[in-house]
């Protein structure tokens, strides 16, 4: 089938499915191996292979890397090919240190091995997909901001800075994060992966599929001690869907009075009460509640309560560790082959 983005490859005088491949490498990292234009056109070493290679590489579409392991890398580079897919100014045209490509590759790996999902070729289409499909509140979506390089008080914000792949299955009930280990020593780095996406995670009325992709062996219960410290102790926490109507308005009433800082004149008990009140409930669900009454008064508690009871489908989190067959052991050093 061809995608919008592969049609706008194929005037390059690509093939449907040369267009279709590059449009994945395209999103997903700029980086591939033949071993992955093997898999997408499920066949073995051939003519077909050599003439895509040959293809991308004299029309100076793809730059080829040879490593000190004798792994050939190919990065897809052209400012032409990402502007006809509407983003020419992708950071994916750009050269990443190795332990940023392997992470790329293996981000690949994961594309085509699920290739009835639907995998979001940008950062708008994710964050339209959030916003807009699944009514979340951008407040809620991890983000990071960049400053300005002129030295100014600009800056940029950028969600889902990672780039990791997000998919949503074929009957659109279940969406999949995934997080791509870099051979981890430790679980920080899935520990803050989970933290920044804990209040999406939260909020989200579908199922969630939280992927550990991983090259290396034992990294099982690495990730399964972040996923529980994370995600499992904040499920088992008070939720808003089963608070009445008086305990979500008190709730509110005192977050607010909290952040106005109207707190002249209470006793201790009292204080004590209202940090009870702010700590029972905790998340995106209550942060949204929060500004919704903001905005709309007490009202919206009651709105709040009957949508949320109404969907019957609560939010199921789940940890999938996807361990890759291939060997992303260091690379070595480049020498660079080829347009």
């Amino acid at each position: 089938m061809t995608t919008s983005r592969a049609a706008a490859l194929m005037r390059f005088g690509y093939t449907e499915r040369q267009a279709n491949f590059l449009a994945i490498v395209a999103a997903h990292g700029g980086y591939f191996v033949r071993r992955h234009f093997l898999s997408y056109i499920e066949r073995g070493h051939g003519a077909v292979t050599v003439d895509f290679l040959r293809a991308v590489l004299t029309r100076g579409h793809v730059l080829a890397s040879r490593l000190r392991n004798h792994a050939q890398v190919y990065h897809l580079i052209a400012k032409t090919v990402y502007a006809a897919l509407g983003d020419p100014d992708s950071r994916n045209r750009r050269r990443h240190e190795l332990s940023a490509i392997r992470r790329r590759l293996m981000g690949v790996d994961f594309v085509l091995a699920r290739p009835d999902w639907t995998f979001f070729a940008s950062e708008r289409d994710i964050v339209c997909f959030f916003t807009e499909q699944q009514r979340i509140p951008s407040t809620l979506l991890p983000k990071t901001q960049y400053a300005a390089q002129d030295g100014s008080a600009r800056h940029t914000t950028r969600y889902f800075a990672e780039r990791f792949p997000i998919a949503l299955s074929p009957d659109g009930a279940c969406v999949a994060l995934v997080y791509v280990d870099d051979a981890d020593v430790t679980d920080a780095g899935f520990e803050r992966f989970l933290r920044r996406h804990a209040a999406l995670c939260d909020h989200l009325s579908i199922s969630v599929e939280v992927v550990f992709l991983t090259a290396t062996d034992g990294q099982q219960l690495l990730a399964e001690h972040a996923f529980a410290r994370v995600i499992q102790q904040s499920e088992s926490a008070p939720t808003v869907a089963d608070a009445t109507e008086q305990e979500l308005l008190a709730y509110v009433r005192t977050r607010h009075a909290w952040e106005q800082g109207a707190l002249t004149g209470l006793r201790q008990e009292q204080l004590d009460v209202m940090r009870t009140r702010l700590h029972t409930f905790r998340g995106g669900a209550a942060d949204a509640l929060y500004r919704s009454w903001q905005s709309d008064g007490d009202a919206t508690v009651r709105r709040f309560l009957d949508q949320r009871r109404l969907d019957t489908r609560a939010p199921r989190v789940r940890l999938i560790v996807h361990r890759l067959p291939f060997d992303y052991r260091p690379f070595g050093a480049w020498k660079t082959e080829g347009c």
